[in-house]
């Protein structure tokens, strides 16, 4: 063994809480009252087939639009919506590759 080396991983030894996932929960007419009248709502919620419809048809003459579309109807993230460039689109194949995502890091103190 050289020096400075250890045998084996310490870190290997170590065993994590299981973390609580949220599961994601409709925008149901109740929901969506609680909203309005408490600010109360799911940590992740989706829409529904009605409401997207009428997000995308109020949204239409948005410079976005497309965008708007593309996360909807692909299940992109947000994240990955943000780093999309003109690059990574092939219109002659139809096709778009998802390669990169900004993330914020804290500014330090």
């Amino acid at each position: 063994m050289c020096e400075g080396l250890i045998a084996s991983n310490p870190a290997r030894m170590i065993r994590l809480p299981a973390s609580c996932r949220p599961y994601p929960q409709v925008w149901t007419d109740r929901r969506v009252a609680a909203w309005r009248r408490e600010g109360e709502h799911p940590t992740v919620a989706v829409w529904t087939a009605d409401q997207l419809a009428e997000f995308l048809a109020f949204a239409r003459h948005d410079r976005l639009h497309v965008l708007w579309q593309l996360i909807a109807l692909r299940g992109l993230r947000r994240g990955e919506a943000a780093g999309l460039r003109w690059i990574d689109l092939d219109l002659d194949r139809r096709e778009l590759a998802v390669n990169r995502q900004p993330v914020r890091t804290p500014t330090p103190t």
